[in-house]
């Protein structure tokens, strides 16, 4: 659908900077005044960045820690839930954080 996604996983120009002086005001009437503002924003659905990343990972390494100490202590385990057992996180092992993910493209 794009050529080159990076392109879009970059600040707008009008977020950046508006001093390169294209922003031209409206002449509007001093007898009128505002009464509705649309803000029109483009931004798809992205994977979280490395922050977020690293404590989901943080998480998955607490849980595991946490589901073997219970075991171990012949803690009963009846209400833990099956998928627990062995969840990762879904970004283990990715380096980059923040791009543009597949839905987020199409929303766009």
């Amino acid at each position: 659908m794009f050529s080159n996604i990076s392109q879009l996983c970059q600040e707008y120009g009008a977020v950046k900077d508006i001093a390169d002086n294209t922003f031209v005001p409206s002449n509007v009437p001093d007898v009128c005044s505002p009464i509705h503002l649309n803000l029109v924003a483009r931004h798809g659905t992205r994977s979280p960045t490395k922050k977020r990343m690293r404590e989901v990972d943080k998480l998955a390494t607490h849980l595991e820690l946490l589901l073997r100490d219970a075991k171990e202590q012949n803690l009963s385990l009846k209400k833990v839930p099956a998928w627990l057992w062995g969840w990762q996180s879904p970004w283990k092992g990715k380096v980059t954080g923040g791009e543009l993910t597949n839905v987020g493209e199409v929303e766009l």
